[in-house]
């Protein structure tokens, strides 16, 4: 059965779901919506899963969405069996509280939405954010040291370094799930991606962003000076390229598992 996919394109870093999304669940399945298209529950209603990428730079419109009338009907699609996967950006929003160190020093707090039952703190790796510049528009993009586990006749703990953003740590989860988590130790690093149930349905909340793959930073590298640091992340994500795509396997099969039993 295949899952019906859309996403967000208006005004967010949509290009590597673009790219991932057809080779997950099929080539047709993928529908790129605007925001207006997210105030139409019928429109909505044709879709198994609703994808909210990040975006580039620090000026998120996702609070300001997920508030209105976008966002109840996201999270009534949800509560009836749908899928919801929030990649960096829009996750703040839908934990309870936010704490995000700009680029400029300032920090800035608010209340989440609290479908994930996390404190939400970023970015994780340094003091303040970094931000994309006129000649490097994705001078914000790094890689960053992760955990997760791979069940087998014996679970595996393995760690990666995978891309980033200046994504939310998720922090404080009880009901939630911790699929992948930041830093070095899988017992006592933040979620960086969390699993939730949320009604019927299933929502993938990501503080990183493995949908970005090797082939997508090698292209862009590729292409000049502009691409600096995307090229020094090409580098250092080569050797966890298939670490990466462990994940993205996962995430692929909970969301078919999910579908099946949804319409089951």
């Amino acid at each position: 059965m295949t899952i019906q996919v859309g996403v967000l394109t208006e005004g967010t870093a949509s290009s590597s779901f673009l790219r991932i999304l057809p080779n997950m669940f099929g080539g047709r399945s993928v529908a790129r919506l605007s925001v207006a298209d997210l105030t139409d529950s019928a429109k909505l209603s044709s879709l198994s899963m609703i994808v909210l990428p990040g975006i580039d730079g620090e000026d998120s419109p996702y609070s300001r969405i997920l508030e209105g009338r976008a966002g109840t009907n996201i999270l009534s699609h949800a509560e009836k069996g749908g899928i919801l996967w929030s990649s960096c950006a829009p996750t703040y929003a839908l934990c309870r509280s936010t704490e995000y160190h700009a680029s400029n020093g300032t920090v800035k707090t608010r209340k989440g939405l609290g479908i994930i039952d996390a404190d939400a703190t970023g970015p994780v790796d340094r003091v303040d954010a970094l931000a994309p510049k006129r000649q490097d528009r994705f001078a914000q993009l790094r890689c960053v040291p992760v955990t997760f586990e791979v069940m087998g006749a014996e679970p595996t703990k393995i760690r990666a370094r995978l891309p980033y953003g200046n994504g939310p740590a998720m922090n404080g989860c009880q009901e939630s799930e911790i699929m992948v988590r930041f830093g070095t130790d899988y017992d006592e690093g933040p979620g960086a991606i969390v699993l939730k149930r949320h009604g019927n349905g299933l929502v993938i909340a990501s503080g990183i962003l493995p949908e970005l793959g090797l082939s997508e930073t090698q292209a862009y590298a590729a292409n000049g000076r502009q691409f600096t640091h995307v090229a020094r992340m090409a580098r250092e994500l080569a050797p966890n390229e298939k670490r990466r795509q462990i994940i993205t396997r996962r995430i692929r099969a909970l969301c078919l598992a999910h579908h099946n039993f949804a319409i089951g």
